[in-house]
């Protein structure tokens, strides 16, 4: 399920269930302190979820990548 907040049309939470050693659990991450980035997007810097917080410093968009990454 994805919860959207009314006011900003932002992801406010998710919520799942995941098969943890056969049992069925549910998974819930509340997503806050949204900022856009250097390119103008928006992204929440924080995510609270069942393991602990993640926050994020700086998130980057339309990076370069070197295409040799890709070659075997």
């Amino acid at each position: 399920y994805y919860y959207i907040n009314t006011k900003t049309n932002l992801l406010a939470k998710t919520v799942g269930t995941v098969d943890i050693n056969g049992t069925a659990t549910e998974i819930s991450t509340t997503y806050s302190d949204y900022k856009k980035n250097d390119q103008g997007y928006t992204f929440a810097y924080k995510q609270d979820t069942p393991q602990g917080p993640i926050t994020y410093d700086k998130i980057s968009t339309n990076i370069q990548v070197d295409e040799k990454i890709f070659t075997n």
